[in-house]
């Protein structure tokens, strides 16, 4: 159980939660540009699924067994990381438009020496969020690059 708590991915999640809450500041153009970002993220998911879709290659990762967890095939891993991503994206946008349309209060919360106000700490999450979104688009340019050639491939 302990090794499973302390894997690289969370190490450097935790490490990047820490940095953003340190050195993260509220800003409404960044917001705008991040939305505009992520937006563009989701339409490339579902493009790209629906790419997937309708493509003969994804019959055969039907047929094949995930070897880590034989109860889904490929096609269900494949499906299941656009689908996670594009509600990753989802709940990062609507993170944004809670901060830019709903006035928070300026409470102040303190842990030992350190203080952040709600805003600060919200726009902490946000940033974290955003990274995260950031990677998780890179992972599924990735993937779906690696779905084209294998496509390619088979015809």
């Amino acid at each position: 159980m302990l090794k499973k708590l302390i894997t690289l991915n969370n190490i450097l999640s935790v490490a990047a939660f820490a940095i953003v809450m340190i050195f993260a500041k509220p800003s409404d153009k960044a917001f705008s540009d991040i939305v505009t970002f992520i937006s563009i993220a989701a339409g490339f998911s579902i493009t790209s699924l629906s790419i997937i879709a309708t493509s003969t290659f994804s019959k055969n990762l039907y047929l094949k067994e995930n070897p880590k967890n034989r109860s889904q095939t490929l096609l269900h891993v494949l499906v299941g990381n656009f689908k996670n991503s594009i509600f990753f994206f989802t709940f990062t946008v609507c993170l944004i438009l809670i901060y830019k349309y709903i006035d928070f209060p300026n409470y102040t919360i303190s842990i030992r020496t350190y203080s952040f106000d709600l805003i600060k700490l919200f726009s902490g999450f946000i940033w974290y969020f955003t990274i995260l979104s950031m990677v998780r688009f890179v992972l599924l340019v990735n993937i779906f690059g690696q779905f084209v050639l294998q496509t390619a491939k088979q015809t």
